[in-house]
């Protein structure tokens, strides 16, 4: 009978709290693609190879304005960012917040960067982390 007590006195506590939903309600897409945008961090992406308006940028520079781009207009969609030099590594999960995507993406930088460009594990861990998604639309962009 003292559980039948604690059950009933944990309930009331519960309804006394009244608990209340903050704010509106977030309606998550059903449909979209996921995404794994994979970046190059080695020392290649170093070359000021590329023209970004009226001025030579480095290979880096140029993914990441062309990879801003491209994430803020995937709305609707999971993107995620793995970033390479020597090995991968996952920097963001799938996630529908397109803008904490591009933050990171904008902060990957020279100290992360190694002289081989770890391809084969870059590939790895693109395809392992889109596999454990739900089954659908998938996609991998390197």
């Amino acid at each position: 009978k003292l559980w039948i007590a604690a059950i009933a006195w944990i309930l009331l506590v519960a309804a006394a709290a009244r608990p209340e939903r903050v704010g509106e309600e977030l309606k998550v897409p059903v449909s979209g693609r996921n995404l794994m945008l994979a970046v190059d961090l080695s020392g290649s992406m170093d070359q000021k190879d590329f023209e970004l308006g009226d001025r030579r940028v480095d290979r880096l520079t140029a993914t990441k304005a062309v990879a801003s781009d491209f994430i803020s207009r995937r709305e609707g969609d999971r993107i995620g960012l793995i970033l390479f030099g020597e090995r991968a590594y996952l920097q963001v999960p799938l996630t529908l917040d397109r803008k904490t995507v591009n933050v990171l993406l904008m902060e990957a930088g020279s100290q992360a960067r190694r002289r081989r460009s770890g391809m084969r594990s870059r590939s790895r861990s693109s395809v392992s982390t889109i596999s454990r998604t739900t089954p659908g639309s998938k996609c991998s962009c390197c």
